[in-house]
C-alpha cells in the first residue's frame, strides 16, 4: 500500500501543476485557504484560473482584508471558503458577496452530529474539519457541486477528477490510521500551540492538549502554562509542536516551565495546520501537508 499511495501523491502533483497559474480567459475561482484551493484544483484542473487568498503561514483566524482583496473578490466566478467562523474577519465581506455571485462555504454539507463543538460554546462548531479526512471528503463533495452547477458543460471533467481525488483521500485515511497506531498507547499525546486536532483525535485515536482554544485569537495565561507542563511532566512526553501558522514563544514558554521542574522536553519541527506549505513542495499540496505533519508526530512521540 505504502508504494501505491507514493505514486498516487506524485500523480495528484502533476495533476495540481496545471492549475496554479492564473489565466484571465479562464473563470476564476478564489479559495480562502490552500486546503480549499488544493482541491478546486484536484478537480477543476485546467478548466478555470484557480487563486488562493491566505498564502503559506497565514492565519485564517487572524487574517484581515487587504488592499486588492475586494478586487480579486469582484473578478471572482466563485469564492470558496471553511466556514464554522475560520475567516471570522471576512464574514461580512463574504456575506454580502453571496448576493452577487456563487459564495460557497464547504462545511455546509456536512451533518451537524459529525461537528465538535467548543467545550465553552455549544454553538460554536470546531472549524478545523480537514483533520478528519472522511470529513473532509464530505466537505469537497460541495467543491465539486458548485463546480459542476456553475460550469456544467465541465461537469463529467469535473465528476471524474473528484472520483480520483476521493480516491487518493481514502487511501490517505488509512495511511494516518496506520501511522497514528504506530505509537505506544501510552506516548499518543499530542501537545501543540492551538487546539486545532479534535477531529484528528476523534477520528484516530490520538489525546490532543492545545496551549489555546481552537481560536487564535484566545490569550495563553499562566495557568494554561501550567496545566500543560504538568500533563507533559505526569506522563513523560518526549516532544511538544508548534504549527507553521502560529508563533513558537508559547511552545517556548512551556518548554522552559518543563525546564525549571528540572526536565526536558523536545520542540519538534512545525506542524502544518491551518495553512499549508509554500507551492512546488510536498507539503504545498493537502496530501503532502498531512503526511508531513503526521510524520512529525509519529518520530517525535515514539521512542
Amino acid at each position: 500500500m505504502a508504494g501505491k499511495f507514493k505514486w498516487l501523491i506524485l500523480a495528484m502533483m502533476l495533476v495540481l501543476s496545471g492549475c496554479r497559474f492564473v489565466d484571465n480567459a479562464k473563470p476564476l475561482v478564489l479559495s480562502t485557504t490552500g486546503m480549499i484551493h488544493d482541491a478546486v484544483c484536484a478537480i477543476a484542473g485546467d478548466r478555470v484560473s484557480a487563486k488562493v487568498l491566505m498564502g503559506p503561514g497565514v492565519d485564517p483566524h487572524l487574517y484581515r482584508m487587504r488592499a486588492g482583496d475586494i478586487a480579486l473578490f469582484q473578478k471572482s466566478t466563485i469564492i470558496f471558503y471553511n466556514g464554522l467562523n475560520l475567516e471570522a474577519q471576512l464574514g461580512r465581506a463574504l456575506s454580502g458577496l453571496s448576493t452577487k455571485k456563487t459564495v460557497r462555504a464547504i462545511s455546509n454539507g456536512i451533518p451537524r452530529d459529525r461537528l465538535i463543538m467548543a467545550e465553552d460554546h455549544e454553538d460554536n462548531p470546531d472549524p478545523h474539519i480537514w483533520f478528519d479526512i472522511d470529513l473532509w471528503r464530505e466537505a469537497v463533495q460541495t467543491v465539486t457541486q458548485t463546480l459542476s452547477e456553475t460550469m456544467p458543460e465541465h461537469a463529467d471533467t469535473f465528476r471524474k477528477n473528484a472520483a480520483t481525488y476521493d480516491q487518493l483521500l481514502r487511501e490517505l485515511d488509512t495511511w494516518v490510521a496506520h501511522q497514528i497506531a504506530t505509537i505506544p498507547a501510552e506516548n499518543r499525546v499530542l501537545i501543540t500551540a492551538h487546539d486545532a486536532f479534535s477531529y484528528l483525535e476523534k477520528r484516530y485515536g490520538i489525546t490532543v492538549v492545545g496551549l489555546q482554544g481552537m481560536n487564535t485569537l484566545s490569550e495563553t495565561s499562566p495557568a494554561d502554562i501550567t496545566r500543560v507542563t504538568s500533563i507533559i511532566l505526569n506522563r513523560s512526553i518526549p516532544t511538544i509542536y508548534v504549527e507553521s501558522s502560529v508563533p513558537v514563544r508559547q511552545i517556548e514558554a512551556v518548554q522552559a516551565a518543563v525546564r525549571a521542574k528540572g526536565k526536558d522536553v523536545a520542540i519538534g519541527p512545525p506542524l502544518f495546520t491551518d495553512a499549508m506549505g509554500a507551492p512546488g513542495t510536498p507539503e504545498g499540496t493537502y496530501v503532502g501537508m498531512i503526511t508531513t505533519t503526521i510524520r512529525h508526530i509519529v518520530e517525535g512521540l515514539t521512542p
